[in-house]
């Protein structure tokens, strides 16, 4: 027990086993006395080193941390005082030290070559199931491509007949128009024929009528014209 290995935190040594076996490395407290003159400060910051040292512990003209010190001594023979105590009091306790064949106290450990192998074992099959995921993947994408194009492909020819069967619908319908303006042109000329036909057929009789009408009125004329001159012939037999 070696007194330059306590605490210089406190100002004096305690008492108590814990404090008196504290040493300064594991000393929480910030703040050191000094072992020389007793201030609150370092023995490496002391601006006293040309005076007379003094124990913070005893007053005495020696350092706080040396062996001789009256007050390390006392401390020492208690801390031995409780260590003998301590010592007479507990009883040696005899254990049983178990068989080094026993297979329950000493179970058989798991082989590094076993555990080498599960690891290699599930490296493996994380490999396989990586390499089973990817090319599923691969096949389903494949398999949804065909069938997207198989599906283009059909609406292409669906669109494809519509479209060819719209035309022969439009080609019937204007055929049919061009027929029907086809026979209405035919009946109009049939019809223009007939009138022609029939004004050639009838102005004949009409100018025959008119001839025949001029003639008759001629005649009547004459006919009416022939007394007056005999009237006249006999007024002037009569003057005379």
């Amino acid at each position: 027990m070696d007194a330059s290995r306590w605490c210089l935190s406190t100002d004096k040594i305690s008492a108590s086993l814990s404090e008196a076996f504290c040493q300064a490395k594991y000393c929480k407290t910030k703040q050191q006395i000094c072992a020389r003159c007793g201030g609150n400060h370092r023995i490496e910051q002391c601006t006293d080193s040309q005076q007379t040292t003094k124990c913070c512990n005893c007053q005495g003209d020696h350092l706080a941390t040396s062996n001789d010190c009256p007050r390390f001594k006392e401390q020492k023979t208690k801390v031995k005082k409780l260590v003998n105590q301590y010592s007479s009091t507990t009883k040696p306790t005899t254990t049983n030290v178990p068989a080094l064949q026993c297979l329950n106290e000493f179970p058989l450990l798991a082989s590094r070559q076993q555990g080498q192998q599960d690891y290699i074992h599930n490296g493996m099959i994380d490999e396989i199931i990586n390499l089973l995921t990817s090319k599923m993947e691969k096949v389903i994408e494949e398999t949804t491509n065909k069938l997207f194009k198989t599906l283009h492909q059909k609406i292409k020819k669906i669109e494809k007949f519509m479209s060819t069967f719209e035309n022969i619908i439009n080609e019937d319908i204007d055929d049919s128009n061009s027929d029907e303006e086809i026979q209405v042109h035919k009946d109009k000329k049939k019809e223009q024929q007939q009138k022609q036909h029939i004004e050639k057929t009838t102005k004949p009789t009409t100018t025959s009528i008119i001839t025949s009408s001029k003639a008759s009125n001629a005649s009547n004329e004459t006919t009416t014209k022939a007394p007056q001159k005999t009237k006249a012939t006999a007024k002037t037999v009569k003057t005379r």
